[in-house]
């Protein structure tokens, strides 16, 4: 009998969790790992990819821009996604991004995410946007969030983007950018709204 008790409890307290983690963490049908809980064996963040599209395109010694997930720093859960582009660096638009799929019968979309930041300048700043591709995985539009983030931040601060999906649109990626020289640490993105 002590022993099936001590089994409901853990169990209880395993989807407690589990229902908090998805109520902070965003819509998990469409959005998942917003709180970058989940990492795998090598310290890799599930579902989200870190993109520089200089170092993509084989320009390798562009400034050592570095995109990795920080357990030093935190909102909520494990960690950040960070972002550091030092000065000397081709100025450009390093990302984390996610890609939303089966968002065909999706009419609006909107995604919140808290970002802090350190001494950036020379561009615009941390930011958040939405890339809208095609079947054929044609980019048909994008559309950027609020605000651009520049300097430092002693808080995080709320980014957030809506917008009502063009026809035609597939798949949609979130960004978490930025664009200048500095340090951006990105966390607890989630869905508010999808229509």
């Amino acid at each position: 009998m002590k022993k099936r008790l001590i089994c409901m409890c853990i169990c209880v307290c395993v989807l407690a969790i589990v229902s908090f983690t998805v109520s902070v963490c965003g819509n998990w049908e469409i959005l998942h790992n917003g709180c970058f809980n989940l990492v795998d064996k090598d310290g890799n963040v599930l579902y989200w990819l870190a993109e520089d599209p200089l170092a993509d395109r084989g320009q390798r010694d562009h400034g050592l821009v570095q995109l990795v997930f920080d357990r030093e720093v935190t909102y909520v859960g494990n960690g950040s996604l960070r972002i550091h582009v030092p000065f000397g660096a081709e100025k450009h638009f390093p990302r984390w991004k996610q890609r939303l799929d089966n968002v065909e019968d999706v009419l609006t979309i909107s995604i919140s995410a808290k970002a802090k930041t350190k001494d950036i300048v020379d561009g615009s700043g941390a930011y958040i946007n939405f890339e809208y591709f095609d079947a054929e995985g044609t980019r048909i539009g994008f559309k950027n969030g609020k605000p651009f983030i520049t300097g430092t931040t002693d808080d995080w601060v709320t980014l957030a983007v809506d917008d009502a999906l063009p026809s035609g649109v597939h798949s949609v990626y979130i960004n978490l950018l930025l664009n200048g020289y500095g340090t951006a640490w990105f966390d607890d993105v989630k869905i508010l709204q999808v229509f």
